[in-house]
């Protein structure tokens, strides 16, 4: 059985919009343990990028953040996101999003997987207390998102609590100026193209329930700044029990990490310092940010 491709959406890949402006105090909340998150820095030049990789659904238990963290963005001149939907009028997400993530008027998703998937689709969705007649029209990468979305509200982990949605607030608030990696059509556009077939689809729906675990452990993971761990659960695992699924990850991951690393470099070569948050999964193990900061002849060190 692999890992979820329908959990890893929403915990380490898509900057989906939150539904409010709410702000943690870094030390205003008790935690049972030591908050470390997944930090690193990097000395490109003359400038320095701080990297800390988001979850973006997360729970109150993923703050206070570390000083060392909440000092690093404050003395930054700029916030860097994949994305900040904040700054896409309303209007216009819902014109792509209706561009790309439904099927044209006379086809809907039971005309693209088999049968049997389309049953579990139906009973998961419905279990989520989504019917199918409501989301029919929406095509697959969307579909999964909608669910994994659904499901991680479920389990307490909520876009508003997400790490980076956490900086973004304080970026608009404090007035600090906030740069993009990606574009909200760019991030819908790779969500509308992953390749998923019909056997992936069947088994992310089919391993729902094991996302509550597969949630608690990534949560643990990243709360401990456990690199190897969260590599092993997000990536690794995964792609060693099912080898079709890189094809996925390429998408999700590997292409995606690649723009990263340029941008990340363009924004040290024109600010002193840079506070970097992507998703975990971007920065951990090969082939990922780091990996590729470090071979363009950055410093990079790993903070905790």
């Amino acid at each position: 059985m692999t890992r979820p491709i329908i959990g890893l959406l929403l915990c380490l890949l898509v900057a989906l919009p939150a539904s409010s402006k709410m702000s943690i105090g870094d030390t205003a909340l008790n935690k049972p343990i030591e908050v470390k998150g997944l930090f690193w820095q990097a000395t490109v030049a003359k400038g320095t990028a701080w990297l800390l990789g988001s979850v973006h659904f997360a729970n109150r238990q993923f703050y206070p953040l570390p000083r060392y963290i909440t000092d690093a963005y404050e003395q930054s001149e700029v916030l860097m996101v994949e994305l900040d939907v904040q700054a896409v009028p309303m209007e216009r997400q819902q014109q792509v999003l209706f561009s790309m993530a439904m099927y044209p008027p006379g086809e809907s998703i039971q005309q693209h997987v088999s049968s049997k998937t389309m049953a579990l689709i139906r009973k998961e969705m419905t279990a989520l207390g989504m019917p199918m007649p409501a989301l029919e029209k929406f095509r697959p990468g969307f579909l999964m998102m909608t669910a994994a979305a659904l499901q991680s509200v479920q389990l307490g982990y909520t876009p508003e609590l997400g790490v980076d949605q956490h900086f973004l607030n304080k970026a608009h608030a404090g007035r600090k100026r906030i740069l993009e990696i990606e574009t909200f059509e760019e991030q819908m556009a790779m969500l509308n193209n992953i390749p998923v077939t019909d056997p992936i689809i069947y088994d992310a729906f089919a391993q729902m329930p094991d996302n509550k675990a597969l949630w608690a452990a990534l949560e643990t993971a990243w709360q401990s700044g456990d690199r190897e761990a969260l590599y092993e659960l997000a990536i690794a695992e995964p792609l060693r029990k099912s080898p079709q699924s890189r094809v996925v990850y390429d998408a999700l991951f590997y292409q995606r990490n690649i723009k990263m690393a340029t941008a990340i470099k363009d924004c040290v070569r024109t600010h002193t310092q840079c506070f970097v948050v992507v998703g975990a999964g971007h920065l951990v193990g090969p082939g990922s940010v780091i990996e590729l900061l470090k071979n363009s002849g950055a410093n990079v060190s790993f903070k905790h």
